[in-house]
């Protein structure tokens, strides 16, 4: 495929209406109002998936989608989103917004190309300060807590330090290594790959790597990052399982359960978090 081929689905910060298709134009010019400075806006296109727009407004983000020759709109009050991610395998991107919106329970994912995360970091970084309360801080980052994944992962370490927030402290962090099966031993046995829980104030940060069934350069080069509020979380709970691992459920309302798997060596950090969790949701309610 040319460059030229290429570009045509990268993804562009958008000023003017005729930037966007025309079935995005209408929808969108109301939604401003015919003033593009009360909006930060991107259009996505894709190869693979639907065209998307995505729109941060006043205290809202609202994702547009052409489905079956009309296109819909889904629009998320910050104070209402659950969760927010940004992913990548390669030059695959994505960013995904779960909460409440139309009276339900939904996430939105819009696609694009890894080289252009630029224009989707705003977005990500604005629904987490909103929702986190971090809206007018400049307090510095602190992050002692993370010191000690320095010998054990370096890279997850960094992956860790570049999505802190100015004013976050992080209280706790647990990290699980990559296990995979050679090829003597039992298809029955577990596998997993490497991740990694921090959790601050505010929020519970959740980061893996793609899971692959080869070691690869895609999993090299690939990460995922979730990112919780506190107060969105229902539950969280680790239950040892027959073969002496243990499974993490964090359930959110109306969403699929969250799971993640840990050796037992590790099983003891894991609660030590969640213990620390539910104490500062605790705090925070009173």
């Amino acid at each position: 495929m040319s460059t030229t081929q290429t570009t045509k689905f990268w993804a562009e910060k958008v000023s003017t209406l005729t930037q966007l298709p025309e079935h995005f134009q209408q929808l969108v010019a109301e939604l401003i109002q015919g003033d593009f400075s009360s909006a930060y806006v991107v259009y996505a296109p894709s190869r693979k998936y639907n065209d998307a727009v995505l729109m941060l407004m006043d205290k809202k983000v609202v994702v547009l989608k052409q489905k079956d020759d009309e296109v819909h709109a889904n629009i998320f009050n910050m104070e209402e989103i659950q969760l927010v991610q940004m992913g990548s395998t390669l030059l695959d991107s994505w960013l995904k917004i779960c909460g409440k919106t139309n009276g339900r329970f939904h996430c939105e994912i819009i696609d694009f190309n890894t080289v252009l995360d630029e224009l989707f970091e705003p977005v990500l970084d604005e629904v987490r300060r909103h929702t986190l309360g971090l809206l007018s801080t400049d307090q510095p980052v602190k992050d002692q807590e993370l010191d000690d994944l320095k010998e054990l992962n370096l890279k997850f370490y960094n992956y860790g330090k570049m999505r802190l927030l100015p004013g976050q402290r992080v209280l706790a962090c647990a990290y699980q290594p990559e296990v995979k099966l050679s090829f003597w031993k039992r298809t029955t046995d577990r596998e997993t790959e490497p991740h990694l829980l921090v959790l601050t104030e505010e929020e519970l940060l959740m980061i893996k790597e793609t899971a692959q069934r080869k070691k690869s350069a895609t999993q090299k080069y690939s990460g995922i990052w979730t990112h919780i509020p506190l107060m969105k979380i229902n539950t969280i709970e680790l239950a040892p399982s027959n073969d002496g691992w243990g499974e993490l459920t964090i359930q959110l309302e109306g969403q699929k359960p969250l799971t993640l798997h840990y050796q037992e060596d590790h099983m003891e950090k894991v609660q030590q978090l969640i213990d620390g969790l539910i104490s500062q949701k605790t705090q925070v309610k009173d």
